[in-house]
């Protein structure tokens, strides 16, 4: 009940104009337990008279160069004192009153968890459902839409930055292969996610492969598995853009082969190819 601290986490790198409308809604939450923390990778924008203009509201920050948006995070995680740990994008909002309305209305003594869904601002499109490990595999959780006991947070030492894009994914896989963590779906949206960030056209390549190697070999899920689709597709890019192209080609087609949507894993592979003869944005790796 209305009890439990709620850190709200903004990391943030040039981004100034999106930051007032990430900060307004969460110092508008009618709830009167929340930690507002703000990360700055050191911008050189307007961010910083953003943070100035609302620094009574903030209850941390700091500005300084950092190891990308995870280490960010896991800063903003660390100064923490709040029982709960959310992590909001500079460009995304939290639904009105969305924190008074979990925190002030269900019992959470015994959960781990809580997650949500989120509205996609640019495509006006809702994600998110119940979910288990073995659906996770296949789709994600945006952060956006999670609340994170803090001691579970740091039980699996945050976030691991050797994952430059998906680290996020990385931890909310191991969080729901842990049958001891309780997690609680609510079926409300949590916040507005911008859907624009780097992880649009940039490939998480060591996420990729080394959680396809983990699930087929530990967790034996089948090669021709349809959750596996876009672990194939991302690999098979990441090596066709590393000019090896024959296996490269070999992942890409056993995506869509085998892939649930295989006209969505189509149209990624033309507008992959479009990207490579300079008609469209080019995907990169990481």
């Amino acid at each position: 009940m209305d009890t439990d601290k709620v850190s709200v986490i903004i990391p943030v790198f040039n981004s100034g104009p999106e930051l007032s409308k990430a900060i307004e809604s969460v110092i508008t939450q009618e709830y009167s337990h929340i930690e507002l923390i703000v990360i700055d990778g050191g911008s050189t924008d307007g961010t910083i008279d953003v943070l100035k203009k609302y620094q009574s509201y903030i209850h941390y920050c700091i500005s300084e160069r950092d190891e990308g948006i995870y280490d960010a995070m896991n800063k903003g995680a660390s100064a923490a004192t709040g029982t709960w740990l959310l992590f909001l994008g500079a460009d995304d909002e939290l639904c009105p009153k969305v924190i008074s309305d979990i925190f002030s209305s269900f019992s959470l003594v015994d959960t781990d968890l809580v997650y949500g869904k989120v509205i996609i601002k640019n495509k006006r499109k809702q994600l998110g459902q119940q979910t288990n490990y073995g659906k996770l595999i296949g789709l994600n959780i945006p952060h956006q839409a999670i609340f994170y006991r803090k001691s579970v947070f740091q039980k699996f030492s945050g976030y691991n930055q050797r994952y430059k894009i998906l680290a996020d994914y990385d931890l909310n896989l191991k969080i729901f292969e842990d049958s001891s963590i309780h997690k609680i779906y609510i079926d409300k949206t949590i916040s507005l996610f911008s859907g624009d960030g780097i992880s649009k056209r940039t490939i998480d390549y060591a996420f990729f492969s080394e959680k396809k190697e983990y699930l087929i070999n530990h967790c034996k899920v089948l090669r021709t598995d349809k959750r596996m689709a876009k672990y194939y597709f991302f690999i098979g890019v990441t090596l066709v853009l590393k000019q090896k192209y024959k296996v490269g080609a070999l992942s890409i087609l056993h995506a869509i082969i085998f892939s649930k949507k295989r006209f969505y894993y189509f149209s990624l592979t033309v507008d992959f190819i479009l990207g490579m003869v300079g008609i469209r944005k080019k995907y990169k790796y990481v």
